[in-house]
């Protein structure tokens, strides 16, 4: 087994645990998303200079450049609409329902890249895929409170973004990409400041930056697990395994959040089993086709 696979599987894992975080500080801590996600920008553009500063950029090009800026405007994209929702949903159903974008990814590399990781690959692929629908019919039947666009935009920004990272591994330096990532993300979100509302909220939300600069240490220590993890392996492959971050978010989620109180709607654990058992089996397939 390659030490680099460790990658693939730390990703999901510290995305997840972000995942946690930031459901708490919703529904416990913040008044919010919209002035908190301001504050997430404000740690972003803080954290992407400190990265930036201790990198080398001499031979950084403009086509390295571009590529970095849409990936943080997709980046601040995906930061939008993630605390809009997580405001409003249980963190395994916003995770759920983004986790459909591998389809997204497959198709994307399939005719783009010509990657291919065998029927053993695809089939581990399809259970999953079956997996994660299982998982979005229960939050039908909960009745969520999030718009449709949300539903279909959420997983495809996702998809192209995770996309891009793994074109932008080419040929761009890891950490020149996430430092740019970062600070274009950060500015973009910070613009929400423009909004009257979000500037009423600001004040109360900005004293909580010391937790945002924590937490969105440990995400952008999550994307580079992406950057190093699409750098050696398959993009479907990744996206695949990556929905382990499900697995451990729904685990958390039943077993922390619903003994704190007031952070979680869905407490039942047994209408996800049949959704969690085709994730597991098509994760452990990936894995063998991924080590081997």
């Amino acid at each position: 087994m390659n030490i680099t696979f460790i990658f693939v599987i730390l990703a999901p894992i510290t995305y997840g645990l972000v995942n946690i975080i930031d459901k708490y500080y919703c529904s416990k801590k913040i008044k919010s998303p919209f002035s908190y996600t301001a504050v997430v920008g404000i740690t972003h553009v803080i954290l992407g200079l400190l990265i930036a500063s201790f990198l080398d950029w001499n031979e950084f090009t403009l086509s390295m450049l571009t590529i970095s800026i849409i990936l943080g405007a997709l980046y601040a994209a995906m930061l939008l609409i993630y605390y809009f929702a997580l405001y409003n949903e249980d963190v395994s159903s916003i995770v759920g329902i983004d986790y459909s974008y591998p389809i997204i990814i497959a198709i994307l590399s399939f005719f783009i890249l010509h990657e291919n990781v065998g029927i053993l690959g695809y089939f581990a692929l399809l259970l999953i895929i079956f997996g994660v629908f299982n998982l979005q019919k229960r939050m039908v039947k909960i009745r969520l409170d999030m718009s449709m666009w949300i539903l279909v935009l959420m997983p495809i920004v996702t998809g192209v973004y995770e996309f891009i990272i793994k074109i932008s591994t080419e040929n761009i330096p890891e950490l020149n990409a996430l430092a740019i990532n970062s600070i274009v993300a950060g500015t973009i979100v910070m613009s929400t400041l423009f909004l009257k509302k979000v500037r009423e909220d600001f004040p109360e939300d900005i004293k909580n930056i010391g937790l945002a600069l924590a937490n969105e240490s440990l995400t952008i220590l999550a994307i580079l697990f992406i950057f190093l993890a699409m750098k050696y392996y398959p993009a479907t492959m990744v996206s695949s395994i990556g929905t382990l971050q499900i697995l451990f978010v729904l685990i958390i989620e039943q077993f922390v959040l619903v003994k704190i109180g007031g952070v979680t709607k869905d407490k039942i654990l047994m209408p996800k089993l049949s959704g969690i058992l085709l994730i597991v089996s098509g994760v452990i397939i990936m894995t063998i086709v991924g080590i081997v």
